[in-house]
């Protein structure tokens, strides 16, 4: 038989730095992403982007998004149509607009 754990009694202290920690994560959630002001700086050193350290063939990232419905059904007829899948069709295209958009933004920064 499982036990509850005795419900703990937060001080003050406890629940304004809790609520701290919240209102701050909420802040920062409705703000865009920003790009590093790091980009573009000149260094001695040759500077490497965080995603040249990663061995493509290993490191693998699982990551689901929401897309509409008449998305998903041109995507399946390309599949159907091409014969390769959803996964391979989506990597090719974010592969090519993350590309586009690295080159824009090195030309933005000076690069």
């Amino acid at each position: 038989m499982r036990f509850r754990e005795k419900t703990k009694i937060l001080s003050e202290e406890d629940i304004k730095r809790k609520e701290d920690l919240a209102n701050k994560i909420l802040a920062e959630a409705d703000k865009p992403a920003s790009v590093s002001s790091k980009i573009g700086q000149t260094n001695t050193a040759k500077k490497t982007e965080p995603w040249e350290k990663i061995n493509e063939e290993k490191d693998v990232t699982v990551f689901s998004f929401r897309i509409p419905k008449k998305e998903m059904q041109k995507l399946k007829y390309i599949s159907q149509e091409t014969s390769m899948s959803l996964n391979t069709i989506c990597l090719r295209s974010v592969k090519e607009y993350s590309k586009k958009i690295l080159n824009e933004l090195k030309k933005e920064v000076g690069g």
